[in-house]
């Protein structure tokens, strides 16, 4: 202590709080100090863990309003006070009513944070029931020869889904590689050669899930069954844990694939874990568990009922649960058309058995104010739906249509289909929707536009967007339902989905 006094202590600066006359504190008071001041900083921040999360259960315990995107639903030149499909609800009206409706607390999801380990354990736990039985790539060779001799599955509600990742000239070398093993020797010769390159390529790249994505797509285009190239895709689960775009991305593949059960387990981990706090969570979820519904053999009216409530309960989330973040302003009114639509499907599906006991939200969503075209849903030509599985990315939907108009985020409304697209979505997931009710003879090119995206996607090594496109919209005995996707890696990247094919008789025919 004497040394401090008269060494380099005694030239110390000081600061007013200790001038040079303070007493010193005696050691010991110094360390009670110190505890008590640790003590106070801990008690303190509990408490405001305490009030963040009664602020989360106060976004479920009030009323938390939405807004639904006052433009046009259906029909671009309909007036905002005309009513539409001859319900008394018009535009205007929707859009204020919907506005105004509380939040539904039983209805609201998880807003509290997800600590990574236990993401991690509902993510293996989930994991583990869908990969158990793909296995790595060369321990499935056994399977091969059933799989290869069975036909290719056709649903019958859907025309044909291809993903579109461009002709196999266009491919890199490897992955030529691999198309061109199918062609000599079908799929294992392709898988051979698929096994070569991993045992060529660096250990980043065998691990990377792109790899297996890229192999499965190439697959998939030269013709192998959809249960293959879902064993490839599995790879991408068991190399690394994966992240909300993996598993949303495999989801898609496995849907385009025919594997139905094995991709809504895995957007219900989505949902339920990964990434609760996003709407394009639900709507996901609601539009695999529909189509895994209408690809069903005559289900009976137990199953529709109880697939039905899941995707009524999704849908009705998205549009009353819970405050969603400003990305997905406006969201709303396409999944109320969604909504609209499915429960008509469903109803018209049950017959008889639909009488008494409607699937629509009827506590939630009035019907008389919100169901769109009533009971018999809305009517549409041709509706599109395009979303994409990265977050903060600009996709741009267009359509050219045959009267030689393109109808896109810059011109929305077409002055000789009266087709509309929705509100130009800059961030999130989008959607972003074309609706035509009445459709010119001719065909109609879907295109998607890669505008920007500010989060990386290394992972999967591209964003892929996903397109749903329904003909003959409300007319049941007519109506097909088609799914596919694209994956976009450049800036500006334009690139045609799919063309709708619009026969005389003013119904739209899908390839």
């Amino acid at each position: 202590a004497a040394t401090d006094a008269g060494g380099a202590g005694a030239n110390a600066p000081t600061s007013a709080a200790e001038s040079p006359t303070s007493p010193a504190l005696p050691p010991q008071q110094q360390l009670d100090e110190l505890e008590q001041t640790l003590a106070d900083l801990e008690e303190s921040m509990e408490d405001e863990e305490e009030d963040a999360d009664d602020d989360d259960e106060a976004c479920e315990d009030v009323a938390v309003y939405h807004t639904i995107c006052p433009a046009s639903l259906l029909a671009a030149n309909m007036a905002d006070d005309q009513p539409i499909y001859g319900s008394s609800i018009s535009e205007r009206q929707l859009s204020e009513s919907l506005s105004a409706r509380p939040v539904s607390k039983a209805a609201a999801p998880r807003r509290a944070p997800i600590g990574r380990p236990r993401v991690a354990n509902a993510v293996g736990g989930a994991l583990s029931g869908l990969a158990a039985s793909a296995g790595r790539l060369v321990s499935r060779r056994l399977d091969r020869c059933e799989l290869m001799s069975a036909a290719p599955p056709t649903p019958a509600t859907m025309c044909a889904t291809l993903f579109q990742t461009g002709t196999t000239s266009k491919l890199e070398p490897w992955l030529q590689s691999i198309a061109d093993g199918f062609g000599s020797a079908g799929v294992d010769g392709a898988l051979a050669v698929f096994d070569q390159h991993l045992a060529e390529c660096t250990a980043a790249e065998a691990e990377r899930p792109s790899t297996y994505i890229m192999v499965s797509e190439v697959l998939y285009e030269c013709g192998a069954h959809g249960a293959i190239c879902a064993d490839v895709l599995f790879n991408v689960l068991e190399a690394k844990l994966p992240n909300t775009q993996v598993c949303r991305v495999v989801a898609y593949h496995l849907l385009s694939y025919g594997a139905f059960d094995d991709a809504v387990a895995l957007l219900e981990l989505v949902r339920d874990t990964l990434a609760p706090a996003e709407p394009h969570s639900y709507t996901d979820l609601a539009f695999a568990r529909l189509h895994r519904l209408r690809d069903a053999h005559d289900p009976p009216a137990d199953r529709i009922r109880v697939e039905m409530a899941l995707v009524v309960a999704d849908l009705s989330n998205v549009l009353v649960g819970t405050q969603w973040a400003d990305r997905f302003r406006e969201i709303e009114w396409p999944v109320l058309v969604l909504l609209s639509w499915a429960v008509a499907w469903a109803e018209h599906r049950l017959g008889a058995a639909a009488e008494g006991a409607s699937l629509w939200p009827e506590e939630q969503l009035p019907a008389a104010v919100f169901r769109l075209g009533g009971e018999a849903g809305p009517q549409l030509d041709v509706f599109v739906w395009l979303g994409w599985d990265t977050d903060h990315t600009d996709v741009d939907l267009h359509v050219k249509e045959p009267t030689g108009e393109e109808v896109n985020f810059n011109h929305s409304i077409s002055s000789t289909t009266g087709a509309h697209i929705s509100r130009d979505f800059t961030g999130g997931y989008g959607p972003e929707v074309y609706t035509l009710p009445k459709a010119p003879t001719g065909k109609y090119r879907v295109e998607t536009n890669y505008f920007s995206s500010h989060q990386a996607s290394s992972a999967t090594g591209s964003t892929s967007a996903v397109v749903w496109a329904i003909k003959d919209m409300g007319r049941f005995e007519s109506e097909t339902l088609h799914f596919s996707s694209v994956r976009l890696t450049g800036h500006m990247q334009r690139q045609e989905v799919l063309v709708i094919d619009c026969a005389r008789t003013g119904k739209a025919a899908l390839p």
